[in-house]
Formats: structure tokens, C-alpha cells, sequence
């Protein structure tokens, strides 16, 4: 008979802690980017040339955002041509299947030729 082994009180309230610090972290971290945002915003709204230097930010994100996305292509593109590579054996497999049931087809169609033939000079009559 085998046991199961409940974890300790001390084992769950360590990984309740953990849960409850790691989403303590999030919250600050959130805080925290929501504060560097609004003094940013507040300090440099004040600037002669902020739709400029707001331009060239956006302009900067949307490049980096577009290497990024090279990169993920280029990773996503290499796990497509193994399952691309893994469909064409996929592909052979099912055509040796049809094969085989076209075979098995066949043969079931002589066999049932066969048997209605060997019915008719099994009759009574004949």
C-alpha cells in the first residue's frame, strides 16, 4: 500500500511566500515604471522640442521593435523546416497506407467476386 506524502505546513508556507514575493516584485516594478514615466513625461514636456526628441524615440522603439522581430522570425523559421521536414515523412507514410488499402480493397473485391460466384454453383437448382 503506498503512501502520499502530504507537504509540510512549513513547505507550503514557503512557496506561499515565494508567490506572494514574486508578486510583491511585479507591483513595485509596475510602480516603479509608472513613476520613471511620469517624471519623464512631466520634465520633459516642459522642453522647446519635445514632439522632436518624442519623434525620435518612437522611431528608435520601432527599430528595435523590428530587429526583434528579424530574430523571432528567423527562430520561428527554423523550428517550420523540422516540421515541414517532419509532414513530408508524414506525407510518404500516408501514401504507403493508401497504397496498402487500395491493395486490401482489391483483394476484398476478388475475394467477393470469388464467393458470389462459388454461391451460384452452390445452389440447390444447379
Amino acid at each position: 500500500m503506498q503512501t502520499i506524502e502530504k507537504p509540510s505546513p512549513y513547505e507550503q508556507s514557503t512557496s506561499n511566500d515565494c508567490e506572494r514575493l514574486q508578486l510583491h516584485f511585479y507591483y513595485c516594478g509596475l510602480i516603479a515604471a509608472m513613476i520613471v514615466v511620469f517624471l519623464i513625461s512631466d520634465r520633459w514636456t516642459g522642453q522647446a522640442n519635445f514632439t522632436a526628441y518624442l519623434s525620435n524615440a518612437a522611431t528608435m522603439t520601432s527599430l528595435l521593435l523590428g530587429v526583434v522581430a528579424i530574430f523571432y522570425s528567423f527562430i520561428s523559421n527554423d523550428g517550420m523546416s523540422r516540421s515541414l521536414g517532419s509532414i513530408h515523412m508524414v506525407t510518404d507514410e500516408v501514401r504507403q497506407v493508401r497504397s496498402d488499402i487500395k491493395g486490401f480493397a482489391q483483394q476484398i473485391n476478388t475475394s467477393t467476386e470469388t464467393a458470389t460466384e462459388n454461391n451460384k454453383l452452390n445452389r440447390p437448382g444447379n
